[in-house]
């Protein structure tokens, strides 16, 4: 449930939101069976009997939550707006398990989550943006692999800061050029294999981005990232484990180019998101409006009490979505 008020004027708009937002979700996983396949080669063909399956009883995990936020939005008209968020989420993660022999894993966390955004307007057509969001993600229970397995560790407390200009080619084709930064907890195994946290993985890069349409029936989106992501804390400091994390390459470029011609829509686009997944824990893609708002491509607090629930828009997903208008 969200509640709006706005006054002012055309020059001065004012908006105030609050929003109230509950979450309930439920997953089966697990239930995996391993197959011992044999000794085999890479350069001759290998043709094997179909095994017989037998999976096993899945686990299950139960999401709940519920968030109150509070939102104020100011727009001058022709020389910016700022955006002002403040929410609280009281987030549950319960995971049973299958096997009677493993104890109930749960996960807890009230968080105070904050954002502030702003746009100025430069001169005709070119304005600058900047944002700061904390959030919380939903983390994973630790790997099979893992000597402390299916241990839930707590929520993430994520924050990401972003800024850049915004060119308008036309009143419906836009450009962006933004650089942004994103922290989060680094979980991974240790040397004695336990997943725990490792550090913080900071992901820094840069974003190109073209939207619009640029003739008339013609719709335009293409785009760009480049990535640099290194972990820190006491692991790299103790020699542990390297300042790069698993997944994600540096200087990773993802082009991304789609378009759509009286209603066909065409398009191919190279995403980090699947790369970068990895143990991160990863678990919802923010919506359009959320990926918009934080991109620099609108500034709307609503949108941000509306859409940003308890996960922080990760620039290593968002830019490449939004971009791709999935």
């Amino acid at each position: 449930m969200r509640l709006t008020h706005s006054w002012g004027g055309t020059s001065v708009r004012h908006r105030i939101v609050a929003g109230v937002r509950a979450r309930s979700q439920k997953r089966l996983f697990g239930g995996q069976q391993s197959i011992a396949l044999g000794a085999s080669v890479a350069d001759a063909p290998d043709d094997r009997a179909a095994p017989v399956l037998a999976f096993g009883p899945d686990d299950r995990s139960h999401v709940r939550q519920y968030t109150f936020g509070l939102g104020y939005n100011l727009d001058v008209n022709g020389k910016g707006s700022l955006g002002l968020a403040i929410q609280k989420s009281d987030y549950r993660k319960e995971t049973r398990f299958a096997d009677p022999l493993l104890l109930p894993a749960e996960s807890h966390d009230k968080p105070v989550l904050f954002s502030v955004n702003a746009t100025v307007a430069l001169f005709s057509g070119l304005s600058a943006y900047g944002g700061y969001v904390r959030g919380l993600e939903e983390s994973a229970v630790a790997p099979d692999i893992a000597s402390n397995r299916n241990e839930a560790p707590p929520a993430l407390r994520t924050s990401q800061m972003d800024g850049g200009l915004r060119y308008a080619i036309s009143p419906r084709l836009s450009m962006i050029v933004g650089l942004f930064e994103v922290k989060k907890p680094y979980f991974n195994v240790d040397a004695t294999n336990r997943f725990r946290e490792l550090g913080t993985v900071t992901n820094r890069g840069i974003e190109f981005s073209l939207a619009g349409t640029a003739l008339p029936g013609l719709t335009v989106i293409a785009g760009a990232l480049l990535l640099d992501p290194k972990v820190s804390g006491e692991a790299v400091t103790a020699g542990i484990i390297g300042p790069r994390p698993a997944g994600p390459s540096v200087g990773v470029v993802s082009p991304i180019l789609t378009g759509s011609l009286s209603g066909r829509k065409h398009g191919h686009s190279t995403s980090p998101t699947k790369a970068i997944r990895g143990r991160q824990g990863i678990a919802s893609i923010p919506s359009r409006r959320q990926r918009a708002t934080l991109s620099g491509l609108a500034q709307d607090t609503g949108s941000i009490l509306e859409e940003q629930n308890c996960f922080c828009a990760d620039k290593l997903r968002t830019c490449s979505m939004i971009i791709a208008g999935e």
